[in-house]
């Protein structure tokens, strides 16, 4: 009886890592579509004047920012639930922890690789740094650049948690 509730609680758990694997690939592809909407806008602002379009660069990185904290929170839980089910639930059910363990295995050798995904996301966020080095700005402007490199920082921090992970 104890073993079948484990088992249940296991199939949960990987239900859950299932629909947020789903959930980053789509926060991905938002990503690179919010990409082609930008750049077809930014043409089109860049024809209303310099200053219109630096305010309009200024603002793009604080929308994928949002889109890459929502990243981070989705594969922190993701990463935790697999670690639980690793650590905890696996010794439970089963002597050999077959799939877990390989992937595991897998996923520490690439660990550093896989965030190659994530440049769609995080290119967006070095435009502050390059209008700053530009571009004579306004106040407004400044600001903008200001908190959009604070939130850069903000976002390579929340990242150090993929340098300390075992697993």
């Amino acid at each position: 009886m104890q073993n079948q509730i484990h088992i249940e609680e296991y199939k949960a758990l990987r239900a859950e890592i299932a629909i947020r694997m789903k959930m980053l690939h789509q926060l991905i592809a938002l990503g690179s579509i919010f990409w082609i909407i930008f750049v077809i806008f930014g043409f089109w602002i860049y024809q209303t004047g310099v200053d219109a379009f630096y305010t309009y660069l200024l603002i793009i990185p604080l929308i994928f920012s949002g889109l890459i904290f929502n990243y981070q929170d989705n594969q922190r839980a993701m990463e935790s639930t697999a670690r639980y089910i690793n650590d905890v639930l696996w010794p439970k059910i089963s002597d050999s922890q077959g799939w877990e363990k390989y992937f595991g295995s897998q996923k520490k050798i690439g660990q550093l690789s896989n965030g190659n995904k994530l440049f769609a996301l995080l290119i967006p966020l070095l435009i502050p740094i390059a209008v700053l080095v530009i571009g004579d700005l306004s106040n407004l402007q400044t600001t903008l650049a200001i908190v959009d490199i604070a939130v850069l920082l903000a976002l390579i921090t929340n990242f150090r948690y993929k340098l300390y992970r075992v697993k």
